[in-house]
């Protein structure tokens, strides 16, 4: 099991009811996020571990809480402390989703950087 999984069964969520999906959240092929989409209901309350689980940037990540709460279906970030109940949190979520971005291009940046600079020096 893993740690996103298990943190939403120590939240009392039913197994049957945790949807996670295996491949990189870069991978465009989000089964379990498919599945979501269609057991959700008006009224239901979606738990993510960390506001960065939930889209590909940020882009994606707004189109899914716009999409969501088109459906009347909130989202809740246990890590973070936010949610997208009510409009303002809607608001903090898309900023704290850009910054999620940023700091994503900043690693891979980084990693990129330690890369070129390790084959320069022959590693």
């Amino acid at each position: 099991m893993g740690l996103q999984a298990k943190v939403l069964q120590e939240e009392s969520i039913e197994g049957k009811r945790i949807f996670t999906d295996k491949v990189s959240v870069r991978h465009l092929d989000r089964e379990d996020l498919q599945r979501l989409r269609v057991k959700v209901e008006e009224g239901d309350l979606i738990l993510v571990k960390k506001l960065s689980q939930l889209g590909l940037d940020t882009a994606d990540m707004i189109q899914l809480i716009k999409e969501f709460d088109e459906m009347g279906v909130a989202i809740r970030f246990l890590d973070d402390g936010i949610s997208t109940e009510g409009a303002m949190s809607k608001i903090v979520v898309m900023i704290l989703s850009a910054v999620v971005q940023a700091e994503r291009q900043q690693i891979l940046e980084r990693t990129n950087e330690g890369r070129l600079e390790a084959k320069a020096k022959g590693g």
